[in-house]
């Protein structure tokens, strides 16, 4: 079974059954026709997008499992396309910063009706994981995408879309909203509020349109990561909100360039499920944690005097802080409570 038909499973399921009492053959294909339609209207609007470029991608690899050996394959990104979201007859396009973050030397577009296009970089946004790329669109037949209007809500169903470039084919792949406000606190960065929903997108589907079963914009797949804290897809994604993507639009029409601010790093990685303080489970070479002699199996139950019982809480007053302060840990080392002065870097990409 495939992932649409899944969809439409699970959708015609959860209506009552009176629905079904008289047609339940019609109103079966009427929920079949109307994800298809949704997923038709949303790709004549998905280009492939094929970006030669000089990457901007970390160089450092990423350990597969806790106490494993680093494999720098996980942090290679892969010769493939892009996929972006043409919104307006001008020619403009949204599309996933990932997908842009280097020395760009070309891009191409492939629209919808297999026709190739050179395409410009225009503006990008670095937190909200955005970019804005344009083509010429005299002689060219465009179909911007419709956005939507209402609220998104948990538990609707969304489709990520795609553009495979040869040929010009399209790809979807369904999910439910799990969350329409999620702020990720990771180790590997802060990202601003996203759409989080299940269903496993990979590189080729990043910076392409999350609709909704209307064929509506909702949001722009992104906030991709090469160094993924397992090395694997989690069947979990994200997308930067069509809100968020409106207050930021006209800037990056004028050509704006907007940076993600620098972030506070100490370079302490969370043991699983750690309570009653942070448990130090690894210590990244180089970085604040080390020079302070942090070391794993150290517990951090507090911060320059607030306690902290678990990551989220470390995470929450590490943020308030700025690359070059000095904090006071409150660290449990064996029986022994001391107090250690760390001074906290620059988050890496």
């Amino acid at each position: 079974m495939n992932r649409i038909h899944a969809a439409v499973v699970a959708f015609v399921l959860a209506l009552p059954a009176a629905v079904f009492a008289d047609e339940p053959k019609t109103e079966w294909q009427k929920a079949q026709e109307a994800f298809a339609q949704a997923i038709e209207k949303g790709h004549a609007s998905t280009v492939a997008l094929k970006i030669k470029a000089t990457w901007n991608d970390p160089k450092t690899p990423v350990m597969i499992q806790p106490g494993q050996a680093s494999n720098p394959n996980y942090t290679v990104r892969p010769k493939t396309h892009s996929s972006g979201v043409l919104i307006d007859a001008e020619g403009h396009i949204l599309t996933s910063y990932f997908n842009v973050d280097g020395k760009i030397d070309r891009i191409e577009v492939v629209l919808a009706d297999g026709t190739k296009t050179p395409g410009s970089l225009v503006g990008w946004d670095q937190a909200k994981d955005l970019a804005l790329l344009k083509v010429d669109p005299k002689g060219l037949t465009l179909k911007p995408i419709a956005w939507a209007r209402g609220d998104l809500h948990v538990g609707a169903f969304v489709f990520a879309l795609g553009r495979s470039p040869e040929p010009a084919s399209p790809t979807a792949t369904r999910g439910i909203v799990s969350t329409v406000d999620r702020v990720e606190l990771q180790v590997t960065g802060i990202v601003e509020q996203t759409i989080q929903f299940d269903a496993k997108t990979n590189y080729g589907n990043s910076g392409g349109a999350l609709v909704n079963v209307r064929g509506e914009l909702v949001g722009v797949v992104g906030h991709v990561r090469l160094q993924s804290p397992w090395g694997q897809n989690s069947g979990v994604s994200f997308a930067t909100p069509v809100w968020k993507i409106r207050e930021v639009l006209d800037q990056l029409k004028a050509g704006e360039k907007i940076t993600k601010p620098k972030s506070p790093f100490l370079g302490v990685g969370p043991a699983e499920g750690s309570t009653g303080g942070v448990v130090i489970a690894n210590v990244q070479p180089n970085s604040g944690a080390s020079r302070a002699g942090l070391v794993p199996g150290d517990v951090i139950t507090g911060i320059d005097g607030t306690k902290v019982q678990n990551w989220a809480e470390f995470v929450a007053v590490i943020r308030k802080r700025k690359p070059g302060d000095t904090i006071k840990l409150d660290v449990r080392r064996g029986d022994e409570e001391i107090v250690i002065d760390a001074t906290l870097g620059e988050r890496p990409n």
